[in-house]
C-alpha cells in the first residue's frame, strides 16, 4: 500500500484486518446471522424486506461485500456504504438504536 493511501477506516495492522482475512469468518458471519435472526424485530424486518428466500446467495454475498467495505475499503466507501445501509433502514423503520446494538454485538460475538 502506499503511504499516501487511504487505509479506510481500520488499516492494515488492525485486528480488524486480521480477523476479517482468516477463512474462518465466513463461518462467524453466518453465526452472527442466525444469532442476529433471534431478535424478533431484526428476522421479522428481513423477512418481510430481504429477498433472502429467493436469492440467499446474492444477499449474504451483498452483506459480505458491506462488511468487506467496511473493513478494507477506502473511508469514502465505508462511509458511503454507511448511508447506503442507513438509507435503507430508515425506509423499512429498522432504524432502532436497540436493534442495530443488537445486531452489532452478534457481530462482534461471532
Amino acid at each position: 500500500m502506499r503511504q499516501d493511501a487511504d487505509p479506510g477506516l481500520f488499516g492494515p495492522r488492525s485486528v480488524t484486518w486480521q480477523l476479517h482475512s482468516d477463512p474462518v469468518m465466513w463461518i462467524a458471519g453466518i453465526r452472527a446471522l442466525w444469532l442476529q435472526a433471534l431478535h424478533p424485530v431484526a428476522v421479522r424486518g428481513v423477512m418481510i424486506n430481504s429477498s433472502f428466500r429467493q436469492d440467499p446467495w446474492g444477499r449474504l454475498m451483498r452483506t459480505a461485500n458491506f462488511v468487506g467495505t467496511l473493513s478494507y475499503g477506502t473511508t469514502g466507501a465505508a462511509e458511503e456504504a454507511g448511508a447506503r445501509v442507513r438509507r435503507i433502514h430508515r425506509r423499512l423503520s429498522v432504524d432502532d438504536p436497540e436493534l442495530l446494538l443488537w445486531v452489532h454485538c452478534a457481530e462482534t460475538d461471532s
